[in-house]
């Protein structure tokens, strides 16, 4: 299964969310995760061993990615936006 984090605009929800994929592949090892951030957050998740893949997100820019579940940790607006964009086929909230 693959699950796409969207977390895109503050550092401090970036740097907080991480310990949601830390949680994710403590329970589910063989899951790939794959984290959305606005370009200049990338940084802050790069060298994460509990992170598949990061996608910086440029918000004007953005085209189809393939089918994920999206992990929303706090339901905002431009991340359900984010959320269609990729073809998200499930949201996850926390």
């Amino acid at each position: 299964m693959r699950v796409a984090i969207v977390r895109l605009t503050a550092m401090g929800d970036v740097i907080h969310t991480l310990s949601s994929a830390q949680f994710i592949k403590d329970q589910m090892p063989d899951i790939n995760i794959t984290w959305f951030v606005e370009e200049k957050f990338a940084e802050i998740l790069f060298h994460n061993p509990h992170i598949d893949s990061i996608v910086p997100v440029n918000m004007h820019g953005l085209k189809k990615k393939p089918s994920f579940s999206a992990l929303e940790v706090y339901c905002y607006v431009t991340g359900i936006f984010l959320e269609k964009d990729i073809g998200a086929s499930h949201r996850i909230l926390l």
